[in-house]
């Protein structure tokens, strides 16, 4: 009975986490001085979605214009309507957000790189895809947050380069608020983990992804 009730509940636990990750989304990109940097995943679906199995959820980031990325093999479950944060390092993050989800050297972005998110080898999720080959500066020292009021979205940043403190993207799926110099203001402008407002989404029912 004991044994008969353990294959109950681990069969109930397996069942609450997703093997679909389309309900990921890249929701805010903070780059500010020094190594200060992360990156954060929102799960807009009901079930939890495991990072690492059946497929691996690995982030992409194209630097300085290259076309070719650097794989960020990100690790974990990523709760229900909840945020999966990965961060360049602990020493620059810790003491000012806490303890991130995951580090990695790989979330080292500047000012004109960009994400993509894949589920194996399918892109369900971008930064500023349209960016990509770009060597201009669009998003340089700035907490990047998705306007999750315009979804269904690509993701894309648009035409133009940098706006000003703010304001949206020319796509208007972004709202950029500006870092200042050495982080001063970096745990007013940055949520890592929580839902800041900006990035928080319409009942995931109105939207679906592209």
């Amino acid at each position: 009975m004991r044994k008969t009730l353990g294959i109950i509940i681990m069969a109930a636990i397996a069942g609450s986490v997703s093997a679909d990750a389309s309900d990921l989304y890249i929701s805010e990109v903070f780059e500010g001085s020094s190594s200060l940097k992360y990156v954060e995943i929102y799960n807009a679906g009901a079930t939890a979605v495991d990072l690492d199995t059946p497929v691996d959820v690995v982030l992409r980031r194209y630097s300085n214009a290259n076309v070719s990325g650097t794989d960020v093999d990100v690790s974990g479950t990523v709760p229900a309507g909840g945020f999966f944060v990965i961060a360049n390092n602990s020493t620059d993050y810790d003491p000012i957000f806490g303890t991130a989800d995951q580090y990695n050297s790989g979330v080292g972005h500047n000012g004109n790189d960009e994400y993509d998110l894949f589920d194996g080898t399918t892109i369900i999720d971008t930064f500023a895809g349209d960016r990509h080959g770009n060597d201009t500066d669009f998003a340089a020292n700035q907490v990047v947050y998705r306007v999750f009021a315009t979804m269904p979205n690509n993701g894309d940043w648009g035409t133009g380069d940098q706006v000003a403190d703010g304001m949206d993207s020319p796509s208007t799926f972004w709202t950029v608020l500006d870092v200042e110099a050495g982080n001063a203001n970096a745990a007013a402008v940055g949520t890592p983990g929580t839902n800041s407002g900006i990035e928080a989404p319409s009942p995931v029912s109105d939207w679906m992804m592209f």
